[in-house]
């Protein structure tokens, strides 16, 4: 027999109050301690080589043999090398690495982020026979704009010196305004969920030995254009895709206008321009 039972209901729902109290403080605190750490201290770069195979044809010089007086044109050939012959002991950018250290709260959860991202220095650019020019684009949780860059010796692919300031590269479109105006098309591996497209495009590429401060320009220049094709697909690594849509190749038919080694040396340059040999690396 129960002597005292509203005295027992009611503790028991001050038991039950408790409890539930106990239980929501616990859950409170433990969400205030809740965080998380993301850390990222590499820059992880899909890396290809760009490549230009140009002619530039230039008046050439009078010649006569007294009765007929020929003229011919002038040909000079620009390739990667012919770039950097121009640009040698010039300022460039060399591009390092820093890490960034935040923190976020966001509904009792706390977040620390130390994430790797390009930097650039002030450095002197010095012309090899085996340097190259690249094209340096994020890879995963990387977020940065596409680098066009030299690197200066194979037996160093993590050197990179920015090439930004001498050779732009942007895709025009029918209104005029860059960076837009693509074609797509492609397929769909429904069951492993992996895509390659095709990219048609009108890209045009511009380069001045003077980092585009001249204008007129005086050294060697040219600003050209055309059809360009480009294939994307999944970067698969193991078995794992790593990113999304990576460029495996890129091939330009050009022509314009441009100089060579000053404006006594006018030229209509044509040619074709091609992104190759992509791989993943780790800075």
């Amino acid at each position: 027999m129960d002597v005292f039972p509203g005295w027992r209901m009611e503790n028991l729902n001050r038991f039950r109050l408790c409890t539930v109290f106990a239980v929501l403080l616990a859950g409170a605190v433990s969400a205030a301690r809740a965080q998380t750490t993301v850390i990222q201290t590499n820059l992880d770069c899909w890396v290809q080589e760009l490549d230009l195979s140009l002619t530039a044809l230039t008046n050439g010089v009078p010649v006569t043999n007294g009765i007929i007086a020929h003229l011919a044109t002038g040909t000079t050939f620009l390739d990667a090398q012919a770039l950097l012959r121009a640009i040698n002991g010039k300022n460039v950018l060399a591009v390092g690495k820093a890490l960034t250290n935040f923190t976020t709260v966001h509904q009792h959860i706390t977040n620390h982020y130390s994430l790797a991202y390009p930097t650039f220095t002030p450095a002197t650019f010095t012309n090899n026979a085996a340097a190259r020019i690249v094209l340096l684009s994020p890879l995963g949780a990387e977020d940065f704009t596409p680098i066009i860059a030299v690197c200066p010796s194979p037996k160093f692919p993590q050197m990179y010196y920015s090439l930004e300031d001498y050779l732009q590269i942007a895709t025009v479109a029918f209104d005029g305004r860059t960076n837009g105006g693509t074609v797509t098309s492609g397929r769909l591996d429904i069951a492993h969920g992996l895509a390659s497209t095709s990219i048609n495009s009108i890209r045009r590429f511009t380069f001045n030995s003077n980092t585009f401060t001249d204008a007129p320009p005086t050294g060697t220049f040219f600003d050209v254009q055309g059809f360009a094709t480009e294939q994307e697909s999944d970067l698969v690594e193991h078995g794992l895709v790593v990113n999304g849509a990576v460029s495996t190749g890129m091939v330009s038919s050009v022509a314009g206008t441009g100089q060579v080694s000053g404006a006594a040396f006018f030229g209509v340059v044509r040619g074709t321009i091609t992104l190759t040999n992509g791989k993943h690396v780790v800075q």
